[in-house]
């Protein structure tokens, strides 16, 4: 099975963050693109289809701006 980058269609490889490779717990791999550098797991994959959070309220105002 071959996994095609969401960014380019380049191929994508499965790869360990370099932080938890030495880890006493089994690390989460992710897919790394060969050509563009693009990766992603789960959780950023979870995150790209969950619709963000849209802020509102009383907007900051620059320094030097005058009341509104």
């Amino acid at each position: 099975m071959t996994i095609n980058c969401s960014r380019c269609s380049g191929m994508m490889v499965r790869d360990v963050y370099p932080a938890t490779q030495w880890a006493d717990y089994d690390a989460l791999p992710y897919y790394r693109c060969v050509c563009c550098g693009n990766c992603e797991d789960r959780l950023i994959l979870k995150h790209r289809h969950v619709p963000s959070e849209v802020r509102t309220g009383i907007q900051p105002r620059m320094a030097g701006e005058g009341k509104r």
